[in-house]
C-alpha cells in the first residue's frame, strides 16, 4: 500500500476512534451480535442494544428534527393495530414480534434525531465485525456453519448480510482511494461467510454507488433497478453452482422445497395475511423461516403491511422520489439499502431483522434538520461521516 495510503488510511481510523461515546460504542458493538453459543441468554444482545438504544437515547434532547416523524407515525399506528387483529388468533408470540417491530421504528426515529451518536455507533459495529474474524478462526466465536465464517454476528446468511450493509456505510468515513483499497477487502470478508446473496448485494451495493450519478430521477431509478434485479435473477439462475459454489448443490436443494412450500403457503394466504410469526414452512418435522422476505412480508400481513413497508424503504431509505443526485451518507445509506434489497430478495428475516434498525435510522437522518438547542451528542452527517464528497 503506497506510503500516502496508508496515511489516508490511519488518519481516517484516528477520526473513527476520538472523542467517542462510551455507551453509544456499546450499543453499536452489541447491536449485531446474534448468537451467543455455547452460551444462550435469555434475551440476545442485539435486542439487549436495541433497547438500550431506546431507553438511552430517550434520556437525551433530541438535536435534529425528523421533518416526517409525524407521517410515519400516523402510517404505524393503524398498522400496529391492524398488524394486532390479523394476529389475534396466534397469542403471545405474535405480540413480541409486533412490539420488536414496534421498537425497531422507534429505535431508528431515535438515531435520526441525533440522541445517539452516530459515529461511536458505527464504530462499535465495526468494531465488532473486525474482531469476530480473527475470534472465528482461533475457534472462540460460534461456527454454526462448518467452513464459514458466522461467529457472533449469526448464521452465515445474517452474518454476510449485516457485512454487505454495514460495509457499505463505513466506506463512507474513507476518501476515494482508500475506498478502492478496501472494497476487495471487505469483499473477500464476505465471501469467506459462503453467502452468495450477500456477496451479490455487495456488488449490487457498489454499482449503486458508481452508476448513482446517473440516475437523476425516478424513471432512471426504477430502470437501474429493474436492470440490476434482470442482471442478478440471470445470474442466480445460471453461475449459482460455478466455482467454489459447486458444493452448495445439497443445501440448494433444500432451499428449492422450502421456496416451493413457501409459494403454496403464500397462494392460499388471504390478502391480508396470516398475521405475525406465521411466514415458516414445516419440512420433515422442523419449521423454516421463508427464504424470502417479501413472501414473509406478505404471509404475515397480508399487501397492505407489503406495501407499506416497502413504501417506507422507496421513500426513506432509497429515496426513490428525489431527483437529482445524491452525495454524502445519504448515498451510502441508499447503496446500503440496495444490498439490504437483495439480501431479502433471497433470504428470511432480513428486514425486520434488529441489527439493520440503525440503518433506518441513518436513512431518516438525511430527512432532519437542525436543532436551535444543540448537546455533545449532536453529529451531522457531514462532520460524521465526512460526507465523502472528496
Amino acid at each position: 500500500m503506497p506510503k500516502s495510503a496508508k496515511e489516508s488510511l490511519a488518519g481516517v481510523l484516528r477520526f473513527l476512534y476520538t472523542d467517542l461515546r462510551p455507551l453509544d460504542f456499546i450499543l453499536g458493538a452489541l447491536i449485531v451480535i446474534r448468537d451467543t453459543s455455547p452460551i444462550h441468554t435469555p434475551v440476545l444482545p442485539s435486542d439487549l442494544a436495541m433497547a438500550g438504544i431506546i431507553l438511552i437515547g430517550l434520556s437525551r434532547n433530541p438535536t435534529r428534527q425528523l421533518r416526517s416523524a409525524e407521517t410515519i407515525i400516523a402510517a404505524y399506528i393503524p398498522l400496529a393495530f391492524y398488524l394486532y387483529i390479523v394476529s389475534s388468533d396466534i397469542g403471545t408470540p405474535a405480540i413480541i414480534r409486533l412490539s420488536r417491530i414496534t421498537a425497531m421504528i422507534v429505535a431508528a426515529i431515535v438515531i435520526s434525531s441525533g440522541q445517539i451518536h452516530i459515529k461511536s455507533l458505527l464504530a462499535g459495529i465495526f468494531s465488532t465485525i473486525v474482531i469476530n474474524i480473527p475470534l472465528f478462526y482461533l475457534g472462540i466465536a460460534p461456527a454454526s456453519y462448518e467452513g464459514s465464517l458466522t461467529g457472533f454476528l449469526g448464521d452465515k446468511n445474517l452474518a454476510g448480510a449485516i457485512m454487505a450493509c454495514y460495509f457499505i456505510i463505513l466506506l463512507s468515513i474513507f476518501p476515494k482511494k482508500i475506498q478502492i483499497l478496501l472494497s476487495p477487502v471487505f469483499l473477500f470478508t464476505i465471501y469467506l461467510t459462503n453467502s452468495r446473496t450477500s456477496i451479490s448485494a455487495f456488488l449490487a451495493a457498489i454499482t449503486w454507488l458508481l452508476l448513482r450519478r446517473f440516475m437523476t430521477n425516478v424513471p432512471l431509478k426504477i430502470f437501474g433497478i429493474f436492470i440490476g434485479y434482470t442482471t442478478l435473477n440471470y445470474a442466480t439462475e445460471n453461475f449459482a453452482h460455478e466455482g467454489d459454489f459447486e458444493s452448495h448443490a445439497g443445501s440448494d436443494i433444500l432451499r428449492a422445497r422450502i421456496d416451493a412450500a413457501t409459494e403454496a403457503k403464500n397462494s392460499i394466504a388471504p390478502w391480508h395475511g396470516t398475521g405475525l410469526t406465521t411466514a415458516q414452512v414445516e419440512l420433515e418435522g422442523r419449521n423454516w423461516f421463508f427464504h424470502n422476505s417479501y413472501r414473509g412480508l406478505f404471509q404475515e400481513g397480508g399487501w397492505p403491511f407489503l406495501i407499506i413497508f416497502l413504501l417506507f424503504i422507496a421513500i426513506f431509505c432509497l429515496s426513490l422520489f428525489k431527483s437529482g443526485p445524491s452525495t454524502g451518507l445519504p448515498l451510502y445509506t441508499e447503496a446500503a439499502t440496495i444490498a439490504l434489497l437483495v439480501c431479502s430478495w433471497r433470504l428470511g428475516e432480513v428486514f425486520l431483522s434488529t441489527p439493520f434498525c440503525v440503518l433506518y435510522g441513518l436513512a431518516l437522518h438525511g430527512y432532519t434538520s437542525p436543532l436551535a438547542t444543540k448537546n455533545v451528542y449532536e453529529q451531522s452527517p457531514q462532520k460524521t461521516l465526512r460526507s465523502n464528497t472528496h
